[in-house]
Parts: C-alpha cells; sequence; structure tokens
C-alpha cells in the first residue's frame, strides 16, 4: 500500500511543479507582451490564476503528508507522548473529515458555476472551482495513509515520511 500512496503523491506532486512551469511562462509571456509588444494576451492572466489556486490547494494537501503543514504544537511541550499520538489521530479524522466536505461541497459548488464563463480564457468557471474537490480527493488519500500509519506504528509518528 505503500507503493500506491506514495505514487499519488509523485502524481500530486508533478501536477504542481507542472502548474507553476506554465505559470512562469505565461506571466513571462504577459509581462513581455504588456511592456515590450504592448500587447498582453486576455488569458494570460486568468490562466495564471487558475494555476495558482490548483496549485496552492493540492501543495496545501500534499503538506499533510511531510507534516510541513503549519500548526500549533504547544500541547506537545506540556501533554504525556500518548496524549499527543491520540491528538494526531483525532486531527487526522478531523482533515478527513473536512476532506470529504471539501469534494461534496466543492464539487456541488463547481456544478453551480458550470454556465459562468471566464471572458479571457472562453470557459467554464467551474474548472477554476473543481481545484476544491480535486485538492479534497488528495487531502483524503495522504489522510488514509496517515490514519493507516498511525495503527499500523502503534501511534507513534514517523521521523521520515
Amino acid at each position: 500500500m505503500r507503493a500506491f500512496f506514495n505514487a499519488i503523491y509523485e502524481a500530486y506532486l508533478t501536477f504542481c511543479r507542472i502548474l507553476f512551469v506554465i505559470m512562469i511562462v505565461i506571466t513571462g509571456y504577459t509581462v513581455l507582451g504588456r511592456l515590450v509588444l504592448k500587447s498582453s494576451p486576455a488569458w494570460g492572466e486568468e490562466l495564471v490564476l487558475m494555476c495558482m489556486v490548483y496549485m496552492a490547494l493540492v501543495s496545501a494537501a500534499l503538506a499533510i503528508k511531510t507534516n510541513s503543514h503549519i500548526r500549533i504544537s504547544l500541547l506537545d511541550y506540556v501533554l504525556p507522548k500518548k496524549a499527543i499520538a491520540w491528538l494526531d489521530l483525532l486531527a487526522y479524522i478531523l482533515m478527513g473529515l473536512f476532506s470529504v466536505f471539501m469534494i461534496v461541497g466543492g464539487g456541488q459548488y463547481a456544478m453551480l458555476m458550470k454556465n459562468v464563463r471566464f471572458t479571457g480564457l472562453d470557459m467554464s468557471s467551474m474548472w477554476l472551482y473543481m481545484s476544491v474537490p480535486i485538492a479534497g480527493i488528495a487531502m483524503l488519500l495522504i489522510v488514509i495513509e496517515k490514519i493507516g500509519d498511525w495503527f499500523l506504528n502503534g501511534g507513534e509518528e514517523e521521523e521520515n515520511a
């Protein structure tokens, strides 16, 4: 199962890297067009916005796997390790519930926005809002792996995720 979750993580990470490169290229092209050619593409800023939203949401979900997300660790210095381990499990369960909310609620909202169009891209803004359920799926898969690891390791946090 570890190989499956690592492959999913790598696929999402590669997706974020590709979006980042696309953002750089399009931003460069738009700036060049605006400053040098005196004509920038109408779709440039909208496409960069879409890439940025996807990358921000998906990479935030990926931060769970490596434990690089922001967390309040004050309790780590006060509570015993076993209590912290149980709080970690509770946090993973709550993240899982939130990811289900992102999938369901985000998908419903994206469907509501299917008739609203981006003017520069001439496409449905549903594709922008689909970033929420896509990030929710990434988060849910990573949380499932974290909960599985929690039970396999008896509540002990792995040093290297």
